[in-house]
C-alpha cells in the first residue's frame, strides 16, 4: 500500500462461479466500518467463460465506484475429493484479481483457517459463528446474509484488523532510535493473544488487558524518547533520514524502467518515466542528479512493504509527477508508465484540454485523460512554460513519431524493454529525420536483427 492518511477502504471478496461475495471497510485506529457489502451473481446455465466475464465486470463495476485501497481474496482450498471445482474455482478468482490489477488495486491472498483465527479464535469456525462475529465487529443490527458477503466482509476485517495493528507498531518504533527491545516484542505478542481470546471468548475484561498492554508499549516509546531506561536501551548508531529527495552520480544503467546511480560506494536503483530514460541513456558513464521521491511498495497488512525511490532530471518534472499521481485512478506506477513524453508536453496537453491526446498514452484510457484534465486543468499552466530539453540520443526524433512507434511495436506483441530497444537502436544510426512514423517504423524493421 502506497502511504496516505487514514481511514484505508479495503474490499474483501469471497470468489464463487455462482455467487461471489463481496463486502468494503473502511478501516481506522478508531476500528473498522461497513461501507457496502453485496453479491456478484453469475447466470446459471450459461457457459463457463460467460459467467467469469460476468463477475470481472461486476468486481470492476464495484472497484470503479468504491475506489479500494486494497483487494483482500479468500485463498483457494483443495479437497482430494474435489479438484475440479478447485479447479473451476480458480477462473473465478482468475478474473478477481485481474479486476483489482487492472485498476492497480494490490491484493492480498488470505486462507479461511487464518481469516476464522483471527476474528472467532478458531481456525475451523463455522459460518454461524463467522456471520456472529461479523455483526459484532462491524455493529450490524442482523447477520449478514448470505454466507458469501459475511465470507468477504470477514476478508476485509481481518485485513483491516492487521493495519491497524501494524500502523499502530509502525508508530511506535518510527521515532525510535534503534529495533524493538525484547520487552517490547513481548508486549506486542501479549497485545495479539489479547485480541484474539477477546473475540473468541467475548470477555471485556480481556479487552481491557489489551489496553493496558498497548498503554504500557506507548510509555515504553516516552521512556526511549525522553532519555531512556537501563531496561530499555538504546541503539548506538541512530537510523539515517529515511526521505532523499536528491541523488547524484555516475549513470551505470538506464533500461527499462529503471536506471542505476552509482553514488560513492553504493548503487541506487530509481524508477524513472519513459521520457527521463531517453535523456540517460545518452550519458552512460557521465555524471548526473536526480531529484528523487520514496514510496512503499506490497502489502502493509502482511508487513511486506519495500521502498522505492522514483527519480527526474529536474525538480519540476518530479513535483508535476507528485501531482499527477493525485489524479483517481492513477498511482505510482500507472504515472511512470504513462510519461512517455516531457512534462511540458503532458502539461501543454491538459491546459489545452487534449483528451484524444491523453488516452493514446500507456494506460490513460479516455475516461482517465478526462479525469485528469477535470483535477489538473488550472494547475498545470507553470508546467506547459517549461523550456523543452533535448532528449540525448533522441534529440532529432519528435516525441510525437516515437510514442507513436512506441505504441504500435507494444500492440504488435512487444514488450516494453524490446520496442525501446528497437526504437533507440534506429535513431541512434541515423543521420537524418524521420518523416513519419512510418519511415520510423520501416527503419526499424531494417535493423531488427543488428
Amino acid at each position: 500500500l502506497k502511504p496516505h492518511p487514514y481511514p484505508v477502504r479495503i474490499l474483501g471478496v469471497d470468489p464463487g462461479l455462482n455467487i461471489t461475495g463481496y463486502g468494503v471497510i473502511d478501516a481506522s485506529r478508531a476500528g473498522v466500518r461497513l461501507v457496502e457489502a453485496g453479491v456478484v451473481r453469475g447466470t446459471k446455465g450459461k457457459s463457463l467463460a460467460h459467467r467469469v466475464g460476468e463477475i470481472h465486470a461486476g468486481i470492476a463495476e464495484v472497484i470503479a465506484a468504491l475506489k479500494p485501497e486494497a483487494m483482500a481474496v479468500e485463498e483457494l482450498y483443495s479437497h482430494y475429493e474435489r479438484v475440479k471445482t478447485s479447479i473451476l474455482m480458480g477462473h473465478a478468482r482468475g478474473v478477481i484479481v485481474l479486476a483489482a490489477t487492472q485498476a492497480d488495486v494490490p491484493v492480498a491472498h488470505y486462507a479461511a483457517t487464518q481469516v476464522k483465527r483471527i476474528l472467532t479464535g478458531a481456525g475451523r469456525a463455522p459460518k454461524s459463528q463467522m456471520q456472529q462475529a461479523i455483526q459484532r465487529e462491524l455493529g450490524l443490527a442482523a447477520a449478514p446474509e448470505p454466507p458469501d458477503v459475511a465470507d468477504a466482509l470477514a476478508i476485509a476485517v481481518a485485513v483491516g484488523v492487521g493495519l491497524v495493528l501494524y500502523v499502530l507498531w509502525r508508530q511506535t518504533i518510527q521515532k525510535r532510535s534503534g529495533p524493538p527491545t525484547a520487552v517490547e516484542n513481548f508486549g506486542w505478542a501479549v497485545v495479539v493473544l489479547f485480541f484474539c481470546a477477546a473475540n473468541a471468548l467475548q470477555r471485556d475484561w480481556i479487552g481491557v488487558g489489551m489496553w493496558i498492554v498497548l498503554a504500557g508499549l506507548f510509555y515504553v516509546r516516552w521512556r526511549r524518547e525522553s532519555g531512556g531506561s537501563p531496561l530499555l536501551p538504546t541503539a548506538c548508531c541512530p537510523l539515517p533520514t529515511p526521505l532523499i529527495t536528491k541523488i547524484t552520480g555516475h549513470v551505470v544503467a538506464a533500461a527499462g524502467d529503471a536506471a542505476t546511480i552509482a553514488a560513492g560506494p553504493f548503487e541506487y536503483e530509481v524508477l524513472i518515466p519513459e521520457f527521463c530514460r531517453r535523456r540517460l541513456s545518452g550519458i552512460i558513464g557521465n555524471e548526473t542528479s536526480l531529484h528523487t521521491i520514496e514510496y512503499l511498495e506490497g502489502d502493509a497488512a502482511r508487513g511486506k512493504l519495500t521502498p522505492r525511490l522514483v527519480g527526474f532530471t529536474a525538480a519540476v518534472e518530479r513535483e508535476f509527477f507528485d501531482m499527477f499521481c493525485q489524479v483517481d485512478g492513477i498511482g505510482v506506477r500507472k504515472a511512470l508508465r504513462a510519461m512517455v513524453r516531457p512534462v511540458e508536453e503532458l502539461a501543454v496537453m491538459i491546459e489545452e484540454q487534449d483528451a484524444k491526446g491523453l488516452a493514446t498514452l500507456p494506460g490513460i484510457g479516455p475516461a482517465t485523460a478526462e479525469r485528469v484534465i477535470a483535477k489538473l486543468r488550472r494547475k498545470a499552466a507553470k508546467f506547459a512554460l517549461l523550456v523543452g530539453r533535448k532528449e540525448t540520443p533522441l534529440g532529432d526524433v519528435e516525441g510525437d513519431l516515437l510514442s507513436e512507434a512506441f505504441e504500435i511495436l507494444r500492440t504488435l506483441g512487444h514488450s516494453d524493454a524490446d520496442a525501446r530497444r528497437l526504437i533507440d537502436g534506429v535513431v541512434t544510426r541515423s543521420k537524418s529525420k524521420f518523416k513519419d512514423v512510418e519511415a520510423l517504423l520501416h527503419a526499424v524493421y531494417e535493423h531488427r536483427n543488428d
